[in-house]
């Protein structure tokens, strides 16, 4: 697929081996406390501060070439959540934002780790206008920083408008997505102002409308046709294993699978548009590290489809995805191509979900 217009595209340094950019997220795996200093009104004057702090909880997917983060404040209220993927042909990071106040995920930040320091561009909306926007991360292995600028004018000039330390905390061996976010007393600082940038969400995805069905440990075996839009009746099958994890209260899930002999299949990223009350299916393929373009939708009942645009041998389609919420322990998934704006459709793969063991607390412990 194309870049969107306005991307910003990194190169890879020189100073960094492919080995090397692909551990260059690990530093932030972990259980954090974060103090935030943040601009009441980005590119604005005079500059009016707020500061607060925050929980944040980092864990590692598809065996280290992304990871996935949440941030809520001291009080329990969310900020958002962080997805990155590293995109292997380029050897560049993406840095993708859910913020808690709309669930909708943003165009990414791309860049690269050079000598200990990490800066990733991109683009965002202020004040009505398209501006530049600028990651940087330092201070990698003590108490990492991370500042958040941007530029009305090109990269000419730049305000920083976010900082961000880190203070890692105590965490056990095997680290389970939190479901306790309260903040030592020590570090706990009351915020500041109302006016920090952090908005309460709308209204959460009811049962009706959620993912929560999928939450858990599942088997799953998969009937896939081997060559799509082929005419061509040859299928493979074989078994899976996959994990869902909920983000942001429901608003958003994330879940990784894998087949029988632990091969990396690739994982879901999944985000619930509050505005819109519909959902966006993102896919990223252990193979490449690619986020593939969404499909999107809600459900009717216990069933739910979601299509888009895609590509497949170099040809435009239509996708559509199809679950069925047969029971609590039993789902039913398929995939399918249309090359004819929707007229005909080929359904080319099967899932069939049979729960496994349940676990109080899930780990990620998938790398």
């Amino acid at each position: 697929m194309s870049e969107m217009p306005g991307t910003f595209v990194a190169k890879v340094s020189s100073g960094d081996s492919r080995t090397d950019a692909r551990e260059s997220f690990s530093f932030i795996h972990g259980r954090w406390l974060v103090h935030n200093r943040r601009l009441k009104d980005a590119l604005s004057k005079p500059e009016e501060w707020v500061e607060f702090d925050a929980s944040l909880v980092c864990v590692p997917v598809l065996n280290g070439l992304g990871n996935v983060d949440e941030m809520r404040c001291g009080d329990g209220r969310l900020i958002g959540s962080a997805l990155r993927t590293y995109d292997i042909a380029s050897g560049s990071w993406s840095d993708y934002w859910i913020a808690a106040h709309d669930g909708v995920l943003t165009e990414p930040l791309r860049g690269v780790f050079d000598n200990g320091i990490g800066e990733f561009q991109g683009t965002d909306i202020c004040r009505g206008k398209r501006v530049l926007v600028r990651y940087v991360w330092t201070d990698l292995a003590s108490r990492p920083r991370w500042e958040q600028a941007y530029s009305a004018d090109e990269g000419k000039t730049w305000q920083i408008n976010w900082i961000m330390t880190y203070e890692r905390l105590p965490e056990p061996g095997l680290l389970p997505w939190p479901t306790d976010w309260t903040l030592p007393a020590r570090n706990l600082h009351a915020v500041r102002s109302r006016s920090d940038g952090v908005t309460v969400a709308a209204q959460h995805p009811s049962a009706d409308e959620n993912f929560s069905f999928l939450y858990g440990r599942w088997r799953v075996h998969n009937r896939k046709l081997v060559e799509p839009l082929s005419g061509r009746d040859a299928w493979r099958e074989f078994e899976a294993s996959s994990s869902s994890v909920p983000l942001l209260n429901g608003m958003a899930n994330l879940d990784e699978m894998r087949e029988a002999d632990g091969t990396l299949m690739g994982i879901a990223l999944r985000t619930f548009d509050l505005r819109r009350r519909t959902w966006s299916i993102y896919w990223v393929a252990g193979r490449d590290g690619l986020l593939q373009p969404p499909v999107q939708g809600r459900f009717d009942g216990n069933v739910g489809t979601f299509t888009g645009p895609d590509s497949y041998n170099g040809r435009s389609i239509l996708v559509r995805y199809t679950w069925h919420r047969d029971s609590r322990d039993r789902l039913r998934w398929e995939q399918a191509f249309a090359r004819d704006n929707g007229r005909a459709w080929e359904t080319n793969w099967f899932m069939r979900f049979e729960r496994a063991d349940d676990q109080a607390v899930l780990p990620w412990d998938f790398a």
